[in-house]
């Protein structure tokens, strides 16, 4: 039974961890988003809104994968 009460802890504290970094991905996606809409318009930019927020959403995650990736090969992750 204690065994058990440690898995399930184990994973709710997964599943806590990311659910953390996917809220402070998708932060990181708004405020991209919202400094690239000032720029556009401090610069008279007349983009599609829709386009160009799908840019910044996609190259935000790439980065993000591309950064977790690179950790996965760097860091000796932990043994469970």
């Amino acid at each position: 039974m204690q065994g058990q009460e440690r898995e399930d802890a184990r994973d709710g504290a997964l599943y806590a961890s990311a659910k953390d970094l996917y809220a402070t991905r998708d932060s990181v996606n708004q405020q991209t988003q919202s400094s690239v809409a000032d720029a556009l318009e401090q610069h008279h930019v007349d983009l599609p809104k829709d386009g160009t927020n799908d840019t910044v959403r996609r190259a935000v995650n790439e980065g993000w994968d591309d950064a977790s990736e690179f950790l996965s090969n760097t860091k000796e992750r932990p043994r469970g």
